[in-house]
């Protein structure tokens, strides 16, 4: 840590009562490329309402936490949630996605334009940065599909592996870094 660096306390932060956070993380293997994107939806209370990992091949970082974001929303809207937070701790994901329009030749133009698509629907929708401690659950899920067999596997339920960071967010555990 830089010495004029303050230290920051980082936590999942629950949603207000009346809505839902979907936590979404990209993440590729260095050794083979292979990338994996995953999310959570809680509630106010960090209950699991479902979750997803997906294998999406050798697609590089900033595509693959574009994917996680367009398919955490796009789980959202099929469920009919009217009011959802979406946290990445991609910053450069999240600044391509709140740009108010897209170069049509930009190399993501289309999944960019499809979250736009997304986002213009009736609902509140809010995207936001998260550090990647506050995230942890996401990234659980992105680096366990990047060898998985299925494209796209729904969770209605939590997988084992995610039981102890799941139990770090409901409690709302600080970390400092």
């Amino acid at each position: 840590m830089k010495s004029m660096d303050m230290p920051r306390l980082v936590r999942w932060i629950p949603p207000s009562v009346s809505s839902i956070k979907i936590n979404v993380d990209g993440s590729c293997n260095g050794s083979n490329g292979l990338c994996g994107a995953g999310g959570l939806l809680c509630d106010c209370e960090g209950h699991w309402i479902t979750g997803f990992s997906a294998n999406v091949g050798k697609i590089g970082v900033i595509a693959t936490e574009l994917y996680a974001i367009r398919r955490g929303l796009m789980i959202c809207a099929e469920l009919g949630y009217s009011s959802v937070w979406c946290e990445s701790d991609s910053k450069e994901a999240i600044r391509l996605c709140l740009l108010p329009s897209i170069p049509q030749h930009h190399h993501f133009a289309v999944i960019i334009a499809d979250i736009h698509h997304l986002l213009r629907q009736s609902w509140n929708c809010h995207l936001s940065h998260v550090l990647r401690e506050g995230n942890s659950c996401a990234d659980l899920l992105a680096k366990s599909c990047v060898n998985q067999v299925d494209i796209l596997k729904l969770w209605q339920t939590p997988p084992a592996f995610m039981s102890s960071a799941l139990l770090v967010d409901a409690l709302v555990v600080t970390f400092l870094t």
